[in-house]
């Protein structure tokens, strides 16, 4: 399966997942609630220096990194818990390689800073996340 092959199944699943009022008979169609509205590029990060963030994070275990990672910023439309539709954004994260193992989804806790969400990456949650998983070869989203 291709990496774009894997981006679209994984996005329909996250972006159906996001909203209860979502018809999933809808996700082949134009549909408003399941537009993303724009792919913007955060970063790319080569392998080493991936490598180097991850050791310089506080693990239980070491982390094997076989990839640099290219992150990008994703905005899309869901639904609010009233129903109204809103913009939100998350990052996906890719590794250079292009040899995806699997597909990860980080659900982040609530913020209700928008300069500490994820898709603005930090070495906090955003960026870290990434390092871990894009650089360990699975494609990742954190919504």
């Amino acid at each position: 399966m291709t990496t774009k092959a894997l981006i679209l199944i994984f996005f329909t699943f996250i972006l159906s997942s996001c909203s209860p009022r979502i018809n999933i008979s809808k996700v082949n169609q134009s549909s408003v609630d399941l537009k993303t509205i724009n792919f913007e590029p955060k970063g790319i990060y080569p392998k080493p220096l991936v490598k180097f963030f991850v050791k310089k994070i506080k693990t239980p275990d070491k982390i094997n990194i076989s990839s640099g990672i290219e992150l990008y910023k994703v905005s899309y439309f869901t639904a609010d818990e009233g129903g109204k539709r809103i913009l939100v954004s998350g990052l996906l994260a890719i590794p250079r390689n292009k040899k995806i193992k699997g597909i990860v989804a980080y659900l982040h806790g609530t913020n209700n800073n928008r300069l500490n969400a994820p898709s603005r990456p930090s070495q906090d949650e955003g960026l870290a996340i990434s390092a871990i998983f894009a650089g360990g070869g699975y494609l990742c989203l954190i919504p």
